[in-house]
């Protein structure tokens, strides 16, 4: 079993006196502590926080040994090729000790608007999240990617124009990308609308992830051994 920090990058913005270089220095005690990783959120505007690539890639010249990751990363509202590019700079940065975790956004009405505030389609947002993490595990496994699908096309694409040693990919072959599922059948949802969305939630992890991961609900605990029987049953 290994043991992670969330260091709330949203904090620095709501809290007199705590300061950005203050989170840095956490990562740095947790990693002395002997944590094994540290985790930073994401948010455009709805919940404003520091951008988390840019603040990991701060982490990774502080700490050495922690794993750096997203819990999680709106991987549905960028672009996947400058997103691949992005994370293989970060993975080099860190020696190779990135976890993208990624999630396609929650319904509340600010993440809404920020889909909106992008030229986005809310209701996409699933197909836009699976679509962009096909592109992301091309370019990182193969090192191009030919896709042509609902919302994003691209016909032998790579970070090579013929003149670099090989395309720019990152150091691990390739990253975790952990995919966010948090659907509970005793919720708000009538029960077999939720069983359904469970069951593409679960293809959806199997499919494209090297892992899931899930939000710290404590109320909720029986989320975690729902959807653990669901994937199971999927294999």
């Amino acid at each position: 079993m290994e043991f992670g920090v969330n260091l709330n990058n949203r904090e620095p913005l709501i809290t007199s006196g705590y300061s950005l270089a203050d989170l840095l220095d956490l990562a740095v005690l947790a990693e002395q502590r002997g944590f094994d990783s540290v985790w930073v959120g994401d948010s455009l505007f709805s919940k404003p926080r520091f951008e988390p690539i840019s603040l990991l890639s701060a982490l990774s010249q502080r700490t050495s040994t922690v794993r750096l990751g997203t819990a999680c990363l709106v991987t549905s509202t960028r672009n996947p090729l400058y997103l691949a590019l992005e994370w293989a700079t970060l993975d080099h940065l860190s020696g190779g000790r990135t976890i993208l975790g990624a999630c396609m956004g929650n319904p509340e009405l600010g993440v809404r608007r920020e889909f909106e505030a992008l030229g986005l389609d809310f209701k996409d947002r699933a197909r836009i999240f699976e679509e962009g993490l096909a592109v992301l595990r091309s370019l990182w496994t193969d090192g191009s990617v030919t896709h042509h699908g609902e919302h994003f096309a691209f016909e032998d694409v790579s970070f090579y124009s013929g003149t670099e040693m090989a395309p720019l990919a990152p150091l691990q072959k390739q990253p975790p990308l952990w995919v966010v599922s948090n659907i509970r059948l005793t919720g708000d949802l009538r029960l077999d609308v939720a069983k359904r969305r469970m069951e593409t939630a679960c293809t959806r992890v199997i499919r494209y992830g090297d892992g899931w991961m899930t939000c710290c609900r404590a109320e909720h605990p029986e989320e975690v051994s729902e959807q653990v029987a669901a994937q199971e049953d999927g294999r």
